[in-house]
């Protein structure tokens, strides 16, 4: 499991945005499954601050790998990639979470963990 920290609106890493100041958050990164040629992800956005959370957006680089399916997200670009909240999921009171998916193309046998 990898952890990621909140890096402040407007700067590459994990963006949190909230209607009047950034808000402190952290991420993990679990691989579910691991079957030879590919994987599956799951990637827990928690609002650690005190103030809700109205959209959430992060960035995902692999070395090797590639992104081929995800749910719970939308999902753009082409390593890196940008992952963002759904209408229903973006909204996270202080000690909620929202968590997606991925499913990932390994290219060669490492499962790689992505830099977020």
């Amino acid at each position: 499991m990898k952890k990621c920290n909140l890096i402040a609106p407007g700067l590459l890493g994990l963006y949190l945005l909230t209607a009047h100041q950034s808000a402190l958050a952290a991420c993990t990164y679990k691989v579910t499954n691991d079957w030879g040629a590919g994987l599956t992800a799951e990637v827990t956005v928690t609002n650690n601050g005190s103030n809700a959370i109205n959209s959430w957006n992060l960035a995902l680089q692999f070395t090797n790998n590639r992104v081929s399916n995800w749910w719970n997200a939308s999902i753009t670009g082409n390593n890196p990639y940008a992952a963002s909240s759904l209408n229903w999921n973006g909204n996270l009171q202080p000690g909620q979470s929202a968590t997606f998916g991925v499913q990932i193309e390994k290219k060669g046998t490492t499962a790689e963990i992505p830099t977020i």
